[in-house]
């Protein structure tokens, strides 16, 4: 596959033009958040999308319609922890135990009143359900939450998803630097726990975030902060990923403490790149069933892509190009056999560079009224953030034989059930 632009196998003849697209696709926005120094929580993470440019207004309406649940206040300002400027939320709210169904059903009215996107709706929830999923592993079902039923993790998961959306950060690539967890011992309302305690525990087994103990004896990462990483998607990584840095977010914590007690977020933008090889070579006595069974042979041996492109050799003799690209782990195999089924006394390797998309494939159930089940959907981020969609053909050429309906009026009901169904977010050019 050639970024988003490459050519089904059915339409090879045209892949000489991917090819050249290799360069479109130069670079894609990301986020990397750090709390590799002290941690990461639900204020802190707010605090730091603040200090990016987040509108504290935003902050402010959550807080009101959060008021009909019970009492909380919100207060902004800067302040300097360990010599650096950061922007600090100190949160204060009501500490009401609160069992899963209350969570929910706050949760549910408040989407509901700020009128939330689907894409914040779905960070909300995610985050929120990582949480009781770690509640409920613990203390088993109909359990009261304790610390994290106070409506502070409420306004923390709905204002940090209002402001992502607000900075164009809600569905662009996320990473996480090692989450510092702190050290010692905590109190917690089912006595006393080593750091990190059990909800900790959860989520970052939940999250499959990296993680690791101290650099002091204080509780540095909160189950907020990791459900709301979890939400976003982020990855783990050892070190900041190569990226172009156009802006960073200090979020202070509460505490002063014997390191910072600052979280940053890096925003940038990532080159995505790898070495690939191409390998070419000229035939002018090749059949057309031959070409075909060399095209299947190719892509058994691991090629990425395969292409013919129509030339005159020597005495103006009507002949093929035939170019592979290959993984550089599988090019002398490909090279063999390219010779070996073509009947080339040689071929040319060149190794270059191809700039590729972010991309994931996902399944998505559909509900049409000629078919129902799991279709594979293709999801690409573009440098701009826009984010493309394609059905993959296999399931649309499956849909169409299965229901009797032609393949175009198969993949249009698709794409429009999509779009409705991801919140018109996903839009793009379809194959």
């Amino acid at each position: 596959e050639l970024s988003h632009g490459r050519c089904d196998r059915q339409h090879r003849w045209r892949s000489a033009s991917c090819r050249l697209r290799l360069h479109d696709i130069e670079v894609i926005a990301m986020i990397v958040v750090d709390a590799s120094i002290s941690g990461i929580s639900g204020d802190k993470f707010l605090a730091s999308l603040i200090d990016l440019g987040g509108s504290t207004s935003i902050v402010r309406n959550v807080e009101k319609v959060l008021l009909k649940f019970g009492k909380i206040s919100v207060e902004v300002k800067k302040v300097m922890r360990g010599g650096i400027k950061a922007t600090l939320v100190e949160i204060k709210a009501d500490e009401a135990e609160r069992s899963e169904e209350e969570m929910l059903e706050i949760l549910d009215f408040s989407s509901k009143k700020l009128g939330l996107s689907e894409s914040v709706k779905r960070f909300s929830y995610k985050a929120l359900n990582a949480i009781l999923e770690g509640e409920e592993r613990i203390h088993g079902k109909n359990h009261h939450l304790h610390e994290l039923s106070s409506l502070d993790t409420h306004l923390e998961i709905l204002a940090s998803g209002l402001l992502l959306e607000n900075l164009n950060l809600l569905n662009v690539e996320a990473f996480a630097l090692p989450i510092a967890l702190g050290g010692g011992h905590i109190k917690i309302s089912h006595g006393l726990s080593s750091i990190p305690p059990p909800l900790t525990s959860e989520l970052l087994r939940i999250s499959k975030l990296n993680a690791f103990g101290g650099p002091v004896k204080e509780e540095l990462t909160t189950p907020t902060g990791l459900a709301l990483l979890y939400a976003l998607g982020a990855k783990s990584v050892d070190y900041l990923p190569q990226t172009t840095v156009e802006k960073i977010g200090y979020g202070a914590g509460v505490k002063e403490l014997e390191v910072p007690n600052i979280m940053r977020i890096f925003v940038g933008k990532k080159v995505i790149e790898d070495n690939i090889v191409l390998i070419e070579t000229d035939v002018d006595d090749i059949s057309g069933e031959e070409m075909g069974y060399l095209i299947e042979r190719m892509f058994e041996k691991g090629a990425l892509d395969v292409s013919f492109i129509p030339k005159f050799g020597k005495k103006s003799r009507p002949g093929y190009r035939i170019s592979v690209i290959s993984k550089i782990k599988d090019c002398e195999n490909l090279a063999k056999a390219l010779m070996s089924e073509s009947g080339s006394l040689g071929v040319r390797i060149l190794q270059v560079k191809r700039h590729i998309a972010a991309r994931e494939v996902k399944k998505i159930k559909v509900d049409l009224p000629f078919w129902k089940g799991y279709v594979s959907v293709k999801i690409s981020t573009l440098p701009s953030g826009e984010r493309l969609l394609k059905p993959e053909y296999e399931d649309v050429a499956r849909i169409a034989k299965e229901s009797g309906l032609p393949l175009r009026e198969v993949k249009k009901a698709l794409n429009t059930y999509l779009d409705k169904a991801l919140g018109g977010e996903l839009e793009g050019n379809r194959g």
